[in-house]
């Protein structure tokens, strides 16, 4: 008890950091992140009141947060939220996490369709990052967040609290989907091989979001087709996939008939999305 008597935040916070190392590629980032949800605090003022002593409760309740964190849990499931394009979104275990990557199917949207009204499915939504951003950003579009998880659908309503434009369907891809309705189907599906050491690495979070069968490919199969019966003529595919599956994926859409394919790499230079249209 006495080890915890008048510690500095700052003190707490270099510790928790020094233990993170071995998990974590930002351990000074994530015991801030932690000390500022427990404190209801940004980064910001924890420097400026580094020197403040933390109480023995509020240190009780960061050494459990720390716990959790050292065991390989995401930070986002600690605490309850991630960033994506400036925004924070609720996540749980029901939801992938978004990653900085995915920001990379909102700018070619954007890119590729102007204001005007139109009817975009986002399929597998999971938290709803993609499609709560997409009606923020063009509130004259409708936006269709679809998924199979009624819990993860949960946590998307929740995230796009607020947005008028921004319906959701229980369904497993384009089942509920209407032939010939939508402008555009935008998609991060699961793309990762089901014997794929790094799942291993992403236990926490659900394996239906992030493998699709032997080569990783199922739920790009079902996307493509599926999708090409619902989109309109000139209609748009959007979808991420693997760095080593780009090949693959558009063999399958100029199998299935699509046009104007678009290979997309990630600001890191890696293959990471793929546009086409009927």
């Amino acid at each position: 008890m006495n080890d915890r008597l008048d510690l500095q935040i700052s003190q707490v916070i270099a510790r928790a950091s020094d233990q993170l190392r071995a998990i974590s590629d930002s351990p000074q980032l994530d015991s801030q992140l932690l000390m500022g949800d427990l404190l209801g605090q940004s980064r910001e003022w924890l420097y400026a009141h580094g020197e403040e002593p933390l109480s023995d409760d509020n240190h009780l309740a960061f050494l459990a947060l720390l716990e959790r964190r050292l065991s390989g849990e995401p930070l986002a499931y600690i605490i309850g939220h991630r960033e994506f394009w400036g925004d924070s979104f609720r996540v749980s275990p029901d939801t992938l996490i978004p990653r900085p990557e995915t920001e990379l199917l909102i700018e070619c949207l954007l890119a590729a369709r102007d204001r005007s009204p139109i009817l975009v499915a986002d399929l597998g939504t999971g938290s709803g990052a993609i499609t709560a951003t997409l009606a923020r950003e063009r509130p004259a579009w409708h936006l269709v967040g679809v998924d199979m998880s009624l819990p993860a659908i949960r946590v998307a309503r929740c995230n796009s609290q607020g947005l008028g434009n921004v319906s959701w369907v229980h369904s497993s891809w384009c089942r509920a989907i209407r032939p010939g309705s939508l402008d555009v189907i935008v998609s991060n599906p699961p793309y990762i091989r089901e014997n794929d050491p790094h799942l291993q690495s992403l236990g926490f979070e659900p394996r239906s979001a992030l493998s699709a069968g032997p080569d990783g490919l199922d739920a790009i199969r079902v996307i493509v087709t599926e999708g090409y019966d619902c989109l309109v003529r000139g209609g748009l595919l959007l979808m991420e996939h693997g760095y080593d599956q780009r090949q693959q994926v558009c063999d399958l859409l100029t199998q299935r008939g699509y046009q104007n394919i678009q290979c997309l790499d990630d600001l890191a230079g890696q293959p990471r999305a793929i546009m086409a249209s009927r």
